[in-house]
Formats: structure tokens, C-alpha cells, sequence
């Protein structure tokens, strides 16, 4: 049984392990992403099941990504690609610090 990512969406980690929060208008979008990515992968592992009563993952990615094929493999590796280039523009704070007020 594969184990379970249960750390929040919004939360990713440095090289060196430590905790950091991905806030503003681009980590909301990154954070869309990374759901849509989890998704695509429930979608891959469970044939015939989706994630949502509306449209599937795989519908949103493609209307993300352009691409017209219906390999979830490939879908998904341009999502990844589109999250990292989300990921360089998004505000990263450290896990616990308050943001600072300009």
C-alpha cells in the first residue's frame, strides 16, 4: 500500500528539510496546480474514478497545459513543469515567520 502525502498543499520544503509557506495571488495559482497534479495521479492509479463530480483532472489540465492528448503520463509531467515556473514567480516565506508589512 503506497503511503499517504498528508503535508498541506500550501507547504513545501527546502534542501535542507525546513518548513516554508507559499503565499500571494501566484501560490494560490501553484497551489491549484498542485491539487490538479494530485488528481491527475488518483486518476492514473484508479482507472474510472476522479476527483470531483465536475470535469476530471485530466480536463483541467489539459485546458492549463494546451496539450490535446488524453496520456495522463504526459499531462502530468507538463503540470509539473508549469508548477516549478509557478513555484520561481510565488512569495516563499520560512514556516513561522509573520509576514512583513511594507
Amino acid at each position: 500500500m503506497p503511503e499517504l502525502d498528508i503535508t498541506p498543499r500550501n507547504v513545501i520544503t527546502n534542501e535542507n528539510g525546513k518548513l516554508r509557506s507559499v503565499t500571494g495571488p501566484e501560490g494560490m495559482q501553484a497551489f491549484r496546480m498542485r491539487t490538479i497534479i494530485t488528481g491527475l495521479k488518483f486518476e492514473m492509479n484508479c482507472p474510472g474514478m476522479k476527483l470531483t463530480r465536475g470535469p476530471s483532472c485530466l480536463a483541467h489540465a489539459k485546458q492549463l497545459t494546451g496539450l490535446k492528448t488524453n496520456d495522463r503520463a504526459k499531462q502530468l509531467a507538463r503540470m509539473e513543469m508549469l508548477l516549478e515556473q509557478q513555484l520561481a514567480k510565488c512569495i516563499i516565506e520560512e514556516a513561522g515567520e509573520t509576514p512583513s508589512e511594507d
